[in-house]
């Protein structure tokens, strides 16, 4: 290659990275370019699979870019071991695998007449190190979303009773990804259920909570 190639790649490069730092490619965006003879070739990862036609388009657009070479990956979803099953009853609930949609036992055992194939070995289970976690508390969240994440702010509202009279101040905002968020909304909503099986329901409405403690004089 000529110097007065070289010297043109460079500043192609340059654009090229430009407008790679303008585009929101996620927590697991790791995108790199390399240039020859004004051929871009991108490499690294992304993370979602429809970044990847936006990401070709910003560097097909570039002044002096000849081509593109697409060597973007999706990095598979991470696997987080499956909570214990709770004590067994007399029909297991069940709850739909969130890869393969079909349905899983979250209790019991399974009859001999819905018998499946011998199970596939246990997941690895994530191993936690909380020593160094801070413990909060909150009873108000506000719940916020761009397209690629969700954006959760937790705080103390000292008057749960009708409208605020000041600012609740958020002591806390967790930025998590939609897939981590879907797996929390079932182990939630798995979690409530089993409350609930055992303790009855859980009533949200803090007025019809009042009338429920009353009691006929």
């Amino acid at each position: 290659m000529s110097h007065l190639g070289s010297a043109l790649d460079k500043a192609i490069l340059k654009k090229v990275n430009q407008h790679l730092s303008r585009m929101s490619l996620g927590s697991q965006g790791r995108v790199t370019a390399t240039i020859a003879n004004g051929q871009v070739v991108l490499s690294g990862t992304i993370s979602y699979e429809n970044q990847r036609r936006p990401a070709l388009k910003a560097v097909g657009s570039v002044d002096g870019v000849r081509g593109v070479v697409d060597r973007l990956r999706v990095p598979a979803p991470k696997l987080y071991g499956r909570p214990s099953s709770p004590p067994s009853t007399n029909r297991s609930p069940t709850l739909d695998h969130p890869e393969t949609n079909k349905p899983i036992a979250l209790s019991g055992s399974p009859s001999p007449a819905t018998a499946s194939p011998p199970p596939k070995p246990p997941r690895e289970q994530v191993e936690l190190d909380d020593s160094k976690a801070l413990a909060g508390y909150a009873n108000f969240c506000r719940v916020m979303g761009t397209p690629e994440e969700l954006i959760i702010d937790f705080g103390v509202n000292p008057q749960p009773f009708g409208a605020p009279t000041r600012p609740i101040a958020v002591t806390q905002r967790i930025v998590t990804n939609l897939y981590t968020a879907k797996r929390l909304l079932q182990v939630l909503q798995l979690t409530l259920q089993r409350h609930e099986a055992t303790f009855g329901a859980i009533e949200t409405d803090v007025q019809k909570r009042a009338q429920g403690g009353r009691t006929s004089g």
